[in-house]
């Protein structure tokens, strides 16, 4: 007969809790965690095996939203911003994202940022960004991964070259397509649609919003 481990060792949003049964349970966060898988410490004992696929689980069920506003030809940008002025639609986009994760790259943050206040800013770049309390990632792969540490939705939010790195990598898309004619110098990549379902439609007076779902 199996018996039964002394600790409990729970999975939650941000890591994992050894002993959530004990007086003072041990809270692991889930850097602190990859840090120890990283040098194989968590690789010996069977309850540390545990946690290293309970933290692999989590990772591979975490969600990346794409989320962004294009023509209907792909259009995303022109110049310093873009070529409609729709406030409904960006009114949307920051309920979205309030209190919520985004990853963008430099340019987009130093256009939106200032309106994303009470959420988190992960910002893929080479450089820093002289605001305080903006995390600086030097590459798609290290925003996914801290992002996923937060225990928030993240969201994708471009521009253009962070939209191409995160769409093989987004379980969603809320995408708004903005009515009209319009011309930019950057486009929102193309995608199969149909790898995606569109589970949720929403017409309004200057654009539609299409909230998509990759099958499978």
């Amino acid at each position: 007969m199996a018996r039964k481990p002394l600790l409990d060792n729970v999975p939650t949003e941000t890591g994992l809790v050894i002993g959530s049964n004990a007086a003072k349970p041990l809270q692991l966060d889930i850097p602190f965690c990859q840090q120890f898988i990283s040098f194989g410490a968590l690789s010996e004992e069977p309850r540390w095996r545990w946690c290293n696929a309970a933290l692999k689980r989590k990772w591979e069920e975490r969600v990346l939203i794409i989320i962004a506003a294009m023509s209907t030809d792909r259009v995303i940008g022109s110049g310093d911003g873009m070529p409609w002025s729709v406030p409904e639609e960006y009114r949307q986009f920051l309920a979205f994202v309030d209190g919520q994760t985004v990853i963008m790259g430099r340019r987009s943050f130093e256009i939106f940022g200032p309106d994303l206040q009470s959420s988190t800013h992960i910002v893929v770049s080479r450089s820093g960004v002289d605001k305080e309390g903006v995390i600086v990632c030097g590459s798609i792969e290290e925003a996914a991964e801290r992002a996923a540490s937060l225990g928030k939705t993240v969201f994708s939010a471009g521009g253009a070259t962070i939209y191409a790195q995160t769409l093989p990598l987004a379980q969603e898309m809320y995408i708004s397509y903005i009515k009209g004619d319009f011309t930019g110098d950057t486009f929102f990549p193309a995608f199969d649609e149909g790898a995606w379902e569109a589970v949720e439609r929403r017409e309004h007076e200057a654009f539609d919003f299409v909230h998509y779902r990759r099958k499978g």
